[in-house]
């Protein structure tokens, strides 16, 4: 908490993030570890919510008109 209330004041008083390659997490290694972690646990839980939905058929949803 206390790197937290120093970068919030560093930004706070210059105007600037403060940015240190080193340590940021890019967008490209969130994207590397999002794609190794398991979703053995997530595919687990949809399948059990989904659990006797009839996912194979079609919804009949009304195309008459616009809806909100």
């Amino acid at each position: 908490m206390k790197v937290f209330h120093h970068d919030l004041n560093q930004a706070y008083t210059t105007g600037q993030l403060p940015y240190d390659d080193k340590t940021n997490l890019r967008y490209l290694d969130y994207a590397v570890i999002e794609q190794q972690m398991s979703m053995t646990g997530a595919t687990m839980f949809w399948l059990d919510a989904l659990c006797g939905c009839k996912l194979d058929q079609p919804l009949s949803l009304p195309f008459d008109r616009y809806r909100l």
